[in-house]
């Protein structure tokens, strides 16, 4: 399945790479963006036993229009939340997520639009527990630090409230390339907000 996703993003590029350049707005926007949040499914007692629950992640998204059925762009997620773990504040931790981001798309009517971006990017994680406070600043800590290059395609289906606004919901999957066994690959669910021009 990782090896198919890859595949077809190069496909997506090389297609991109062969069609001309808008030199006017295609569709709703030539240009846009706006911030997104993502709550991933990822159980985080697979990092310590110590600790459970799943992770939300904000962050945003912007693009260009290259043709009309696709749009490329960047984005990324960080500041993680956890959810329904335990309240401990003895644990700190972070994810960082960023990537380049190709997005063919599809417009079903004029309020409505379809599109399966795919970020390609990587970014790193960090989990860190303190066991005991030993004074003077000294601690003992339990650390697992995880740097990844990830593959991640979604659906996203987007609202247009008016021209250059829009709401969308999306849905995903993350796949996690690295040497480290205890981050594994997650899925999740998103909504987002984009303003266009």
């Amino acid at each position: 399945m990782r090896y198919l996703t890859i595949l077809l993003s190069l496909l997506v590029i090389a297609a991109a790479l062969a069609s001309p350049l808008p030199t006017e707005p295609v569709g709703d926007s030539l240009v846009g963006g706006g911030p997104m949040t993502r709550y991933y499914f990822y159980d985080l007692g697979r990092v310590s036993d110590s600790f459970s629950g799943n992770f939300i992640m904000i962050g945003g998204r912007g693009y260009t229009t290259v043709n009309d059925w696709l749009r490329f762009g960047g984005g990324g997620v960080s500041s993680m939340l956890s959810i329904g773990g335990p309240d401990d504040e003895s644990i700190d931790q972070s994810m960082r997520i960023v990537g380049a981001i190709l997005e063919p798309y599809l417009t079903i009517s004029d309020e409505l639009t379809i599109s399966l971006p795919i970020l390609l990017g990587g970014g790193g994680y960090e989990f860190e527990r303190i066991l005991d406070e030993q004074g003077s600043g000294n601690h003992q800590v339990e650390l697992y630090q995880s740097g990844f290059l990830c593959v991640d395609p979604f659906l996203d289906i987007a609202w247009k409230l008016s021209h250059d606004f829009h709401i969308g919901l999306s849905g995903g999957y993350t796949f996690f390339f690295h040497e480290e066994d205890k981050l594994t690959s997650s899925g999740y669910v998103g909504l987002r907000v984009f303003f266009g021009i």
